[in-house]
């Protein structure tokens, strides 16, 4: 599959080094070669829409795990330390972009594969500790379906380390 994103005229735009924004970012551990995951930037494409453009995360990224399993990774980044003017809805609606429309409805024959793990990532500079509002244990409360599934929406720490399936 990573070989096609890379192939692919579309998606091959779309791929980035990095999954960072205004210093909020994600890395890899140690153990996962840079051949193993791509990190696609959905944002870029659906950027020439101009009405009712819907919103997205940050980082969609696909991790080889074996041969022929692969996990995904959705990361929503925010430059904040608290969740002030923050909409829970539009992150849930963002990752249902991502998942049901990007990768289902536009990139399904390169896209669509049954991934042996989905995980839902806000990363962000708020103190996960002291933050226990209504508004973040309703974010934390939070899945989004896809793939007949139920997937958490996942708070953490800028700099969280993505780890070998």
């Amino acid at each position: 599959m990573i070989d096609k994103i890379k192939k692919d005229p579309q998606l091959s735009t779309l791929l980035r080094d990095e999954c960072e924004e205004n210093g909020v970012c994600i890395a890899f551990s140690e153990s996962i070669h840079r051949e193993d995951y791509v990190i696609l930037n959905i944002d870029e494409y659906y950027r020439p829409i101009i009405h009712d453009r819907p919103s997205t995360p940050d980082c969609l990224v696909i991790l080889k795990c074996g041969d022929g399993e692969y996990s995904l990774i959705v990361v929503e980044l925010k430059k904040a330390t608290k969740l002030r003017g923050f909409k829970v809805d539009k992150l849930a609606a963002k990752f249902e972009t991502c998942l049901n429309d990007f990768i289902v409805n536009k990139f399904g024959e390169v896209l669509s594969v049954k991934f042996k793990k989905v995980q839902l990532l806000f990363i962000s500079n708020i103190d996960l500790n002291r933050d226990k509002t209504f508004k973040f244990k309703s974010l934390i409360s939070r899945s989004v379906r896809f793939q007949d599934a139920n997937h958490p929406i996942i708070a953490t720490q800028s700099d969280y380390k993505i780890e070998a399936c």
